[in-house]
């Protein structure tokens, strides 16, 4: 019995509330039940520069394409977005989506997110201008996949 304990209470640490059923936060790839690819309106390239003398921010459009590579219906409660890196010239908001959409097998939904960021400082000398972000995709049935990419932003150097 005393073997036991320490798997019961690892089943316990990990379950969810909903009546002991256990949920994933799955890192996504291409071809996984759920797949994630994150673009701008402009096509990848940040059409925007995002400067230090611009109070409160600017918007960042994204566009969020999330297919559904599995055999069955899977329904997209929230969809976020989150900056990984704090050392960055740049801040970007984090951004939370409800959003409560079917998508049935081997289709794809778009979701058009406007997140906002500002630039905090300059770049120093041979700093990429990317803002890492994180984007996690949560189903009905608890699980969630997360992705990670880099945005391209044209920071203003003065």
């Amino acid at each position: 019995m005393r073997r036991c304990f320490p798997v019961a209470l690892l089943l316990a640490a990990c379950a969810s509330q909903d009546a002991g059923v256990l949920h994933q936060a799955i890192p996504g790839g291409p071809g996984d039940p759920i797949e994630v690819r994150m673009g701008n309106p402009n096509g990848g390239r940040s059409g925007s520069v995002f400067g230090i003398q611009q109070p409160g921010g600017q918007e960042l459009p994204l566009v969020i394409e999330i297919s559904n590579n599995s055999d069955g219906d899977v329904v997209i409660e929230q969809v976020s977005v989150a900056q990984n890196a704090t050392d960055s010239p740049f801040q970007l908001d984090p951004l939370f989506r409800r959003v409560k959409e079917l998508i049935e097998p081997g289709k794809e939904k778009i979701f058009d997110l406007p997140a906002r960021g500002r630039q905090l400082r300059l770049p120093r000398e041979g700093e990429r201008n990317v803002v890492e972000v994180r984007v996690v995709v949560e189903l009905q049935s608890g699980d969630s996949y997360y992705y990670e990419f880099e945005v391209p932003i044209a920071l203003t150097s003065r």
